[in-house]
């Protein structure tokens, strides 16, 4: 269900899915296995992933996550605990600097 579909006031949307987006040197492919292996996924709740491939070996990955009625969790994947990690924007950025160089940015 795309945020267009819901009959929520935008204040209330801000609040419930959190929208991020990044590029990625990657295929498609490989970003798509990399978000659907098993020991990845097993960590997110409510997750939609969109990649567009934008041409000369760069991809757009967008990730829409619903954290309705998880006020924690919104806090959890804003990086709002540094203790638990940094959130979204940190996965992504390991998520990143693996594909692209064959290493983890955080070993």
């Amino acid at each position: 269900m795309s945020t267009s579909d819901r009959q929520e006031s935008p204040a209330n949307i801000a609040e419930t899915v959190k929208v991020f987006r990044i590029h990625i040197r990657a295929t498609p492919e490989a970003i798509w296995t990399a978000i659907t292996d098993p020991a990845w996924n097993a960590r997110f709740t409510r997750v939609t992933y969109e990649i567009t491939d934008e041409g000369n070996g760069v991809c757009a990955l967008t990730l829409s996550h619903d954290v309705t009625g998880a006020p924690k969790v919104t806090s959890l994947v804003a990086g709002d605990f540094p203790e638990f990690g940094g959130g979204w924007a940190q996965t992504f950025s390991d998520l990143k600097t693996l594909l692209e160089t064959g290493s983890p940015l955080y070993p």
